[in-house]
C-alpha cells in the first residue's frame, strides 16, 4: 500500500472477500486481527473498520516513530475468522 505524508503516512484499503478460495461462499465474517511485520512494522498501526460478511477496510498510519514510512512497503499479516454457507 503507497502511503503519503512521512513519518505520520496514511492510506486505507478496501479488502474484498468473495469466498475461502474453495467453492465456499462466506456467510459471516466474526473477526478480523491485523499484524503489521518485518522492516517498519514498529512504526505503523492498524485498524480494521467496516467489517461485513463481503470484506473489511484497513487502515494503516504512521506512529512518527521513524523518519519516514512513506516509500516503504509494509507487510501486514491477517487472521480471518469466518463461516461459509
Amino acid at each position: 500500500m503507497p502511503m503519503n505524508g512521512g513519518a505520520y503516512g496514511y492510506t486505507s484499503f478496501d479488502y474484498k472477500v468473495p469466498g475461502d478460495g474453495s467453492t465456499n461462499k462466506i456467510e459471516n465474517i466474526f473477526a478480523v486481527f491485523a499484524q503489521p511485520y518485518g522492516a517498519y512494522s514498529n512504526a505503523i498501526t492498524v485498524g480494521i473498520e467496516n467489517q461485513s460478511s463481503s470484506g473489511f477496510k484497513m487502515f494503516m498510519r504512521g506512529t512518527g516513530a521513524t523518519s519516514n514510512i512513506e516509500s516503504q512497503k509494509i507487510t501486514v499479516r491477517l487472521l480471518i475468522f469466518y463461516e461459509v454457507v
